[in-house]
């Protein structure tokens, strides 16, 4: 059922979303999205990623959603628990802006970042945009 959900808003006021329920509907969205890539759910991935979605990696690569969900899929095998540290989440009509912290542990290695990212409202469904994030030392 949360496949069906990807990206849906819950509820709109007089065509905007309402930013309490878009807040809640964001973090939500993370949270499951966080728990696909650990299980190598692209699937998922591919619904929430807008195709015109623009990013750039930890390493500094530009990143297209073809290349995101590629390594998505590359690094899922890699991956077996994921945790959101932080998070904040502003909503300004039809634009999101989350950013946090998320750790990510698997069996050869655990790496933490820092991640911006935007998402867009369109038609009551929301994308992410673009997102950037930045490796840092290791939170757990």
């Amino acid at each position: 059922m949360a496949k069906a959900r990807a990206g849906k808003s819950k509820r709109e006021t007089h065509g905007h979303p309402d930013p309490e329920l878009s807040q809640a509907n964001i973090k939500s969205l993370e949270e499951e999205w966080l728990a696909s890539r650990v299980k190598g759910d692209i699937e998922f991935s591919d619904r929430l990623i807008d195709d015109g979605y623009q990013g750039t990696t930890s390493q500094g690569l530009v990143q297209s959603k073809a290349n995101f969900i590629h390594e998505i899929s590359r690094s899922a095998a890699s991956h077996s628990v994921a945790h959101c540290l932080e998070n904040e989440i502003r909503v300004y009509g039809e634009i999101a802006i989350s950013t946090g912290l998320i750790t990510m542990q698997g069996l050869e290695r655990t790496h933490s970042f820092r991640y911006l990212r935007i998402f867009r409202n369109t038609g009551g469904h929301w994308r992410l945009i673009a997102s950037q994030s930045t490796r840092t030392a290791n939170a757990v």
